[in-house]
């Protein structure tokens, strides 16, 4: 993965928004240094084998982090100084 237009602190979704049995890889990558790989520092969360999950999408500001289940269900989550919080 190369995304040469990320920043320092960026959040990048990979593998497209549909996660399916074919995807070759899907998930999440916070880029801690801005350099559009995974680098020391960073964090990977792997959803490629995450069988209920069927999409995930980034909101255009690229902070918000929404996941869908296959039962329906929808998890919300937001970039927050490095971290992923639960929005409630």
């Amino acid at each position: 993965m190369n995304e040469t237009t990320s920043s320092a602190g960026a959040l990048i979704v990979f593998g497209g928004k549909a996660v399916t049995s074919t995807a070759t890889q899907a998930g999440l990558l916070y880029d801690a240094d801005g350099d559009g790989e995974f680098s020391e520092g960073d964090t990977v969360i792997d959803l490629t084998s995450a069988i209920d999950i069927t999409s995930l999408d980034l909101d255009a500001a690229g902070t918000e982090i929404e996941f869908h289940s296959t039962l329906g269900d929808m998890w919300n989550f937001e970039l927050a100084s490095g971290n992923l919080q639960d929005i409630v």
